[in-house]
């Protein structure tokens, strides 16, 4: 299907399974602005790893089909309703999340915006709803961490685990970082601030650098992965999941539980959306991006009618980088 520049499209979901099968491009109901809404037009949306665990139909919080992917982006304010100050054209904001971002446009109840700062580049405003929440939420609300203090974390490459460097290394906490391929990840991840990285492959949790010294440990991967991360851990420690991206169940080894009281948590930022803590992390979040500290990388963007090509990177083992998806059309 050729898409037309001049006409709003969107990637409509129309069945749960693999994305490239279950997702196709469609014109956009060119719903009318009303008297207190706006139209909001899609600068740029990332593609997250829940995003496909929804499409596939894995992930928790699952759309009525059909549905529009897309849990976080970036757009502009193009057209106010009557009852609306005209003041807001041009603002950027939060695409809706109940809407779906990976769409040319929306219209929503301007009540219901959260604006974004215009001095954060559109690119990494658009990644700030997810996985930097993600990463600043767990540093803080499980364990009472002091500068000097250690972390542990697996799949260390991730969205979320290179803003846990960042945001640890701000707080003065130091992290040990399991990664797939340590030759191709050390020299990045120090140089996010990274102290320690380690390749996951090998009994890296003997080693007295990373052996029994960390108060939070941080899964995303499930496993044996999850149980390495467990032995870095000094009694008392907290173990905390967020992710599973080896669809391998959390063994909990007996004897960390009984002689050494190590505790296992979850954790997923969706739950605090719409609370003053999320609002409070996410002022936090955009003032790190705006000085620098967090700043995650981006490999491509696409256009919303690239998609497929989109999601086929974005599913590459050796991706460095974010996929974000944009939108080519003209407000007439």
């Amino acid at each position: 299907m050729v898409v037309k520049q001049d006409c709003p499209y969107k990637i409509s979901q129309f069945q749960f399974g693999p994305p490239l099968e279950s997702l196709r491009i469609e014109p956009l109901d060119l719903k009318k602005v009303g008297p207190s809404e706006v139209g909001v037009k899609l600068l740029a949306a990332p593609i997250n790893p829940s995003d496909l665990g929804s499409i596939v139909g894995t992930y928790e919080h699952l759309r009525v089909l059909p549905a529009v992917p897309g849990r976080e982006g970036v757009g502009e304010i193009y057209e106010v309703g009557a009852l609306v100050d005209a003041a807001l054209l041009g603002r950027r904001v939060r695409m809706p999340l109940e809407l779906g971002s990976w769409q040319d446009r929306v219209v929503v109840n301007f009540q219901d915006l959260i604006f974004v700062p215009e001095d954060i580049p559109v690119e990494l405003a658009a990644m700030a709803f997810i996985n930097p929440p993600t990463a600043l939420g767990m540093l803080e609300d499980f364990v009472d961490l002091k500068p000097g203090d250690w972390i542990v974390q697996n799949a260390a490459n991730s969205g979320v685990g290179m803003c846990v460097i960042q945001i640890a290394r701000q707080l003065g906490f130091r992290t040990i970082n399991v990664v797939r391929n340590l030759s191709l990840w050390e020299e990045p991840i120090k140089k996010a601030g990274g102290d320690v990285v380690v390749q996951g492959d090998t009994e890296w949790f003997k080693n007295p650098q990373c052996k029994g010294i960390a108060k939070l440990a941080l899964n995303s991967v499930g496993g044996q992965s999850a149980i390495n991360l467990i032995q870095a851990l000094e009694p008392g420690g907290v173990h905390v999941t967020f992710g599973g991206m080896s669809r391998d169940a959390v063994v909990w080894p007996t004897r960390d539980l009984l002689f050494r009281d190590v505790s296992l948590r979850g954790y997923e930022v969706a739950r605090y959306f719409g609370t003053e803590r999320y609002k409070e992390i996410l002022n936090r979040i955009f003032d790190y991006m705006r000085k620098g500290i967090i700043d995650i990388p981006v490999e491509r963007t696409y256009l919303l009618k690239d998609f497929k090509e989109a999601i086929a990177q974005a599913q590459a083992y050796h991706r460095k980088g974010k996929i974000l998806l944009r939108s080519d059309w003209v407000p007439s």
